[in-house]
């Protein structure tokens, strides 16, 4: 029996565990099985920004925020402009200033119109201050003389301006806490700004310096320890596959080497049966000669006497004859009979063959072969074995040099992440500071608003009060409506110096356009990353990103795919494709430090052919012992003729020993002394004659 055991060694998934998990259970072992079990990787440096305290932002008066954008996208109905933007980040934006227009011309078109606005409204405010200045300090209160003129909707009127102008002060109130609101948000975001940049950079670098460890650790620590443990079972192949294949090829083998110990008895017993037939028939064919011969040599001699003494009629013996028919014996070779003797010597001689052979020795011999299948096994591969078991020997060294350009590397991203903290840091700096007088000049210019729509609420709440508790007409004010009508006109008068320049540099915010729904809002939804920097071909041939970060613009690397991956929860090395700077595939195709194992292992042939139950000649023995045609012979005539008594008298069924008794007893009637000593002799002969062939059968 041949069997070929295909062995094969699971280092790759071992490799690949290595390389990409990044878990493992505490305590380093192998159990009974051959599990593996790894130390858990070292926790390394802990980082500045937990992935719970992310926060994705976002201003809070969101009601505020969606009228904003929908004023914004009422003003600016168009699209953003791709292909300017592409053209301002090749540097070849289009100086003719009506081709540009053309281009943007649905995006700017309102904020032209407001700005215009704006600034006819500061022009026409500033005059109309004058105007109103030199009316009430140059022409002696022109047009302001207090005149009453009665109506019979003055009351009705007055309500209205109140509602009014409350209306407008609520307006100016939650405008100005609005815009505080924003620029205190912009503040917190700016002045955490550094402190966010500086920490991603530097968790990036923890995370980089933390995979050096790790790589160092299973490197240093793993890999040698794991390259013993591969080792150990390439030594005890015996034991690990040599045991399971024999286990698995028990039941079956097994049970045939079982069952050759009573074939083998078996066949013994039947060998030393069919040579006592054989035997018994030699002997049968023999004594029947020899019976025949005496009882017709008496019957012969009986009948003779008989003519000269008249004595036939004392008793009778004509049919004095055997009882066995010897066609179905063949007790003389001159009787052609049914029995097969050369079919049965075919069958001695061939049965004798296979009992020769010794089967009981061949099944220990077997079985003892079977039972060292695993010392065979560990015998065949000791060489492979051993080859392998210095190459893995190896492999820690050679994967630690292949480690070592990609330390390099690393300490040189390290280098340039330093090197973008030394170029952020002074411009974040400067940020914050300037974002500090921004605030201050915010703060200012807001609570000045505020405090002049606070002055216009305490006149109008004076006013109002004053005129609940005199209905006296204007012309009669009484001091507490004298009171809030100078405080009106005070915040009149401070408005009148603050919202002609106000107006004049929030008109000039508009000539931006719409910044925040045109850039901010398609960063957020990733559509500028399409159009522009992401779109294959639009800025340079290929992608810009794969050029921009690998020198290569074949890499499709984008931004929008960037940000997926992020989402995504992907690897950095995924998510950057830095399979393109660093080829992790280098450190999991361990063939190429250990050669092609697969056809090392196929090549494993392990030759069982000592196994033998039954051998070549053992079963052609056999076969010839079937076609040996034994088969034809009638046992069951041969054995029921067998049992018959030969000596037995046809006519009358009697024994020859009753014949004799018969023949004795018609001597004694007999007077003649000669005939009655001759027949008392016939008699002895046939009592001789009786006994050795009465037990043939």
């Amino acid at each position: 029996m041949t069997r070929t055991v295909e062995w094969r060694l699971v280092l790759l998934l071992f490799f690949s565990v290595i390389v990409f998990s990044g878990s493992f259970v505490a305590g380093q072992n192998i159990n009974d099985n051959g599990t593996l079990t790894f130390d858990a990787l070292p926790e390394g440096d802990a980082y500045n920004i937990d992935s719970g305290d992310i926060e994705l932002g976002g201003f809070t008066l969101k009601t505020t925020w969606n009228i904003i954008d929908g004023f914004l996208k009422l003003i600016s109905p168009a699209g953003p402009p791709y292909d300017v933007i592409i053209d301002v980040i090749n540097g070849a934006i289009d100086i003719d200033i009506q081709s540009l227009f053309s281009k943007v011309q649905g995006n700017i078109t309102g904020f032209v119109v407001l700005f215009f606005l704006g600034l006819l409204f500061a022009i026409i405010f500033f005059l109309f201050l004058i105007f109103f200045c030199c009316c009430r300090l140059l022409c002696d209160n022109c047009g302001g003389k207090m005149e009453q003129t009665n109506s019979s909707n003055f009351e009705k009127l007055r309500c209205v301006y109140t509602g009014i102008l409350l209306l407008m002060l609520f307006c100016l109130i939650f405008g100005a806490v609005t815009a505080l609101a924003v620029s205190g948000y912009t503040s917190s975001q700016v002045s955490d700004l550094p402190d966010t940049i500086n920490n991603n950079i530097d968790d990036m670098l923890t995370y980089v310096n933390n995979t050096v460890k790790e790589i160092n650790f299973l490197i240093d620590k793993q890999l040698p320890w794991t390259v013993k443990q591969v080792s150990n079972d390439l030594n005890d192949v015996g034991d690990l596959v040599g045991v399971p294949v024999r286990e698995g090829l028990r039941p079956t083998v097994g049970a045939a080497i079982a069952a050759v110990y009573p074939l083998a008895n078996n066949l013994s017993a039947t060998l030393s049966a069919m040579e006592d037939v054989n035997s018994t028939q030699f002997d049968l064919e023999y004594l029947y000669v020899d019976l025949d011969t005496n009882l017709s040599s008496i019957l012969t001699r009986l009948d003779t006497h008989c003519v000269t003494c008249n004595c036939c009629s004392g008793f009778a013996y004509s049919g004095l004859s055997m009882n066995m028919d010897p066609r179905d014996t063949q007790l003389s070779p001159s009787v052609s009979g049914t029995f097969p003797q050369e079919a049965l010597d075919a069958s001695i001689m061939a049965l004798r063959d296979v009992v020769d052979l010794d089967l009981s020795s061949a099944a220990d011999n077997g079985s003892e072969n079977f039972e060292n299948i695993p010392t065979v096994l560990a015998d065949t591969t000791s060489e492979l074995a051993d080859e392998l078991t210095k190459v893995l020997s190896k492999v820690s060294g050679t994967i630690s040099s292949s480690v070592e350009p990609v330390e390099s590397k690393i300490s040189a991203l390290n280098t340039q992440a330093e090197e973008v903290q030394d170029f952020l840091t002074p411009i974040l700096v400067d940020v914050v500071a300037y974002d500090g007088f921004r605030d201050i000049a915010m703060t200012v210019v807001f609570g000045f608003i505020l405090f002049l729509a606070g002055l216009f609420v305490v006149g109008v709440c004076l006013a109002i009060s004053g005129c609940i508790l005199n209905k006296s007409p204007p012309s009669k004010r009484s001091s507490l409506e004298s009171c809030g009508g100078c405080v009106i006109m005070i915040a009149a008068a401070l408005s009148g110096l603050l919202v002609p320049p106000f107006m004049l540099v929030s008109s000039f915010t508009f000539i931006t356009g719409d910044i925040d729904r045109l850039v901010c809002d398609n960063i957020i939804s990733r559509e500028i990353f399409v159009e522009t920097i992401d779109k294959p071909d639009a800025i340079i041939d290929g992608y810009f990103l794969g050029d921009l970060l690998f020198q290569n613009s074949s890499i499709d690397i984008t931004v929008t795919g960037l940000l997926n991956a992020c989402e995504n929860n992907k690897g950095i090395y995924t998510a950057f494709k830095l399979e393109n700077l660093i080829d992790i595939a280098q450190f999991t195709n361990i063939g190429q430090y250990v050669g092609d194992l697969d056809s090392q292992f196929d090549n494993i042939t392990v030759n069982f052919s000592n196994v033998n139950i039954l051998t070549g000649e053992t079963r052609s023995s056999l076969e010839e012992f079937q076609n040996s045609s034994n088969y034809e012979i009638s046992w069951d005539v041969f054995l029921a003729e067998l049992s018959k008594p030969v000596t037995y008298d046809v006519n009358q069924g009697n024994d020859l020993s009753v014949l004799a008794g018969t023949m004795r007893t018609a001597a004694a009637t007999i007077n003649n002394t000669g005939d009655r000593a001759a027949i008392e002799g016939f008699a002895e002969e046939l009592d001789v004659i009786s006994k050795p062939y009465g037990s043939i059968h």
